[in-house]
């Protein structure tokens, strides 16, 4: 007898049959392909006949073989053409793993949207005035996945110069737009699940770095550094920061909230190794000076308060 499949945020109105994936008779390794539609196998890197009976609400990770919820991802489009920025809207509105969290019309836009909000990935036009899209990604300290759009395929070899995931040439179609989608996906799988594998009672957590796995202890991290795809984790005792391909918001979300807190988007720091705070800086030691960006300044300083004595 089938068992019921677990039960996962509803995908009405995304465009989506949830009869798409098929079963497999239970045989062979589980894969999160679905027939026909948005995904393709990362494990098998081709449309893969190992498919499990699921709803389009959960998917099986190739990496850990566990039922894991289906990932959403916050993305911005960002196009200065009305036209081709509503096309953009509409795509997005039909990929099931996506959330679009603002459309821009400028760089301007897009920095103050990612400033207001956490965006996992961004689908930007390179030709926009004032700025455009290439010179916009490459001023970001830790930008998010990419996905170019332009009309001129010279563009092509920048893109993949700043790692963009994909590039779209247009005119695109929704096809297209469906392999770009997948490619994201499969990026932000691999960097959000084959890090960590877990968090143990004992204050120890497993990190892929390089080809090794190395446990560490929470308590050890002073703090954690985002750069772009790659996180350099500090720990105490040690002279150089464990490098892991991970994003903030995934060990964040692994990290006891009663010893770590996020000050900026590029740091979340321990707040048990916390030395001196001086006016929009947390000291950490002698030569670790960590600034305190807008967004997190008022969590920051309630913080502070809640542990502040005297006046």
């Amino acid at each position: 007898m089938k068992e019921d499949p677990p039960p996962g945020p509803s995908l009405a109105g995304r465009g989506v049959d949830s009869t798409a994936i098929v079963a497999n008779g239970g045989q062979g390794t589980p894969c999160p392909y679905l027939r026909g539609e948005l995904f393709s196998c990362p494990l098998h890197l081709a449309p893969c006949p190992k498919t499990i009976l699921l709803p389009l609400t959960s998917y099986l990770s190739p990496l850990t073989s566990h039922l894991l919820p289906l990932s959403i991802m916050k993305c911005l489009a960002i196009d200065d053409e009305p036209l081709a920025l509503k096309q953009l809207e509409t795509y997005i509105s039909k990929i099931p793993f996506l959330e679009l969290a603002g459309a821009c019309q400028s760089a301007a836009e897009a920095q103050a949207a990612m400033e207001a909000d956490t965006i996992d990935v961004i689908f930007i036009d390179i030709n926009m005035p004032d700025i455009n899209g290439m010179e916009f990604v490459q001023s970001l300290a830790t930008p998010p996945l990419v996905v170019f759009t332009t009309a001129y395929s010279e563009y092509a070899v920048d893109g993949y110069k700043v790692d963009a995931v994909d590039y779209l040439l247009k005119p695109f179609g929704l096809d297209d737009f469906k392999r770009a989608a997948n490619k994201v996906k499969q990026r932000y799988d691999l960097q959000n699940m084959a890090a960590v594998s877990a968090v143990d009672k004992d204050d120890a957590m497993f990190l892929k770095t390089e080809h090794r796995i190395v446990r560490i202890n929470i308590s050890d991290i002073r703090y954690i550094e985002g750069m772009s795809e790659y996180l350099k984790i500090h720990l105490e005792g040690k002279p150089k920061p464990l490098i892991v391909l991970l994003s903030m918001k995934k060990i964040e979300e692994r990290l006891p909230a009663s010893s770590f807190m996020r000050i900026h988007r590029s740091y979340i720091i321990n707040l048990k190794k916390i030395q001196e705070v001086n006016k929009s800086r947390v000291i950490m030691d002698a030569d670790t000076y960590l600034p305190v960006g807008d967004l997190y300044r008022e969590a920051f300083m309630g913080y502070l308060e809640s542990k502040f004595l005297g006046k």
